[in-house]
């Protein structure tokens, strides 16, 4: 399933696709679980997030993180994230 977002929505290093298509992985990682590969995605998304000023996908990013450290048990930043996510402008 992730390898067809991927052939549909290239992730290409300086374009808001590229950008919407980390956190869109990074959403399916977190349904499956992949910690790991959820943390990968959502850092390279913040690095083109910031590089390009990309601040409408700031929430997202902050919310995918939120249910990430919930999921984890770790509700103090898991608290951090969802209250960051719910104080930006949506997108």
């Amino acid at each position: 399933m992730i390898d067809k977002i991927k052939k549909i929505i290239p992730a290409e290093e300086q374009s808001l696709m590229g950008s919407f298509s980390y956190l869109s992985t990074a959403e399916l990682y977190l349904e499956k679980n992949d910690h790991q590969k959820v943390k990968k995605c959502v850092l390279v998304a913040e690095k083109l997030i910031k590089e390009h000023g990309l601040k409408m996908l700031e929430n997202e990013k902050e919310r995918i993180l939120g249910e990430l450290c919930e999921r984890q048990s770790n509700y103090k930043q898991a608290i951090k994230h969802y209250s960051l996510s719910s104080n930006l402008p949506p997108t």
